[in-house]
C-alpha cells in the first residue's frame, strides 16, 4: 500500500470518489514530476563528478611521467657526478682515471724523446707540460659543474617531493569523487522508485477519476 494510514482511513484505496481519486492522482503526479527532476538533477551532478574525475586521473597520470623523468634525470646527473669524481659503476669513463694516462702517456713519451733527442745547449720540450691536463680536483670550471649539478639534483628531487604530495591530494579528491558518484547513483535510485511508486499511483487512481 502506498498511502498513509491517516490517508487510509479517510478513504478507500478499493473505491475512492472522482474527488478523492482527482486529488491522490494531482499528488502523485506532482511526487512523480518531482522525483524525475530529482533524477534529472542528480544524473547531471553524476556527470560532473565523473569529468572531474576524469580530469583528477589525467593529472595524477602526468604527474607520475614527470616524476619518472625527473629520476631519470637525477640518475643521469649521478653518473656524470660519479664519472667526474671517479666513483662510478663504469656506464661512463672514469675521467680522473682517464686524466691519469693521458698525463702517464705525456711521461712515456717524454721520456723517450728526451733519450732520443739530444742537442747540447738547447733543451727539447716537455711533453708533460706541452699535454699535462688538470686533474678535477685542480680544475675549477668542474669543480664548479659538479656543484651545479649537485643543486639540480636537489632541486628535482625536491620537485619530486612536491609532486607526491600533489599525487596524495589528488587521490584523496579522487576518493571523495567516488564517494560522491556513489551518493548520487543512491539518489537516482531512490528517485526511480518514487516514479514507478508514483506512476502506479497514477495508473490506480486514473480508472476512479
Amino acid at each position: 500500500m502506498h498511502l498513509s494510514e491517516g490517508r487510509i482511513e479517510s478513504m478507500s484505496w478499493n473505491m475512492p470518489t472522482k474527488k478523492e481519486a482527482a486529488e491522490e492522482y494531482s499528488r502523485s503526479k506532482t511526487n512523480y514530476s518531482n522525483a524525475a527532476h530529482q533524477r534529472s538533477v542528480a544524473q547531471r551532478w553524476e556527470d560532473d563528478l565523473r569529468y572531474e574525475r576524469a580530469r583528477t586521473e589525467d593529472r595524477i597520470n602526468s604527474c607520475i611521467s614527470d616524476r619518472l623523468n625527473f629520476e631519470e634525470r637525477i640518475q643521469q646527473i649521478h653518473q656524470i657526478i660519479d664519472a667526474l669524481e671517479g666513483t662510478g659503476s663504469g656506464f661512463l669513463p672514469d675521467v680522473p682515471e682517464e686524466i691519469h694516462q693521458q698525463i702517464r702517456s705525456a711521461e712515456i713519451t717524454d721520456t723517450s724523446f728526451q733519450q732520443s733527442i739530444r742537442c747540447d745547449g738547447i733543451a727539447p720540450a716537455s711533453f708533460v707540460l706541452s699535454f699535462q691536463c688538470k686533474t678535477v680536483n685542480q680544475d675549477s670550471n668542474t669543480q664548479q659543474a659538479i656543484e651545479l649539478f649537485e643543486k639540480e639534483v636537489q632541486r628535482l628531487e625536491q620537485a619530486i617531493e612536491d609532486i607526491n604530495n600533489q599525487m596524495h591530494n589528488m587521490m584523496e579528491m579522487i576518493d571523495d569523487l567516488t564517494s560522491q558518484i556513489q551518493n548520487s547513483i543512491q539518489i537516482q535510485m531512490d528517485c526511480r522508485k518514487a516514479m514507478i511508486n508514483s506512476s502506479f499511483e497514477m495508473s490506480h487512481f486514473r480508472k476512479w477519476m
